[in-house]
């Protein structure tokens, strides 16, 4: 079984928070740019109603398409660890 990377306060490395932080983080100002140049009327209420969703998870796809290293290390990892435990239970009963 792999080791473990642990943070300082000993708790396990959480692999998935970067590229969630990095497509959160790069939405924002996109879509604060964005709110500005739409009218106020009508149209431009059902675009931000719209362009919100599509914006927010358009950024957080691609930033996970950055990262799918890390995202493909983390989902390895958790299937080992799991496969581990299942055969230390499956030992123990």
């Amino acid at each position: 079984m792999p080791v473990e990377r642990l943070k300082k306060d000993g708790r396990r490395e959480n692999r998935l928070e970067l590229p969630l932080t990095v497509g959160f983080f790069a939405f924002a100002p996109a879509f604060i740019a964005l709110n500005f140049m739409l009218p106020d009327g009508l149209i431009g209420n059902v675009a931000r109603f719209v362009l919100f969703p599509v914006l927010f998870l358009g950024f957080v796809a691609g930033a996970m398409f950055l990262f799918r290293g890390r995202i493909v290390e983390a989902l390895t990892r958790g299937k080992v660890r799991f496969v581990a435990h299942a055969f230390k239970l499956r030992a123990a009963a």
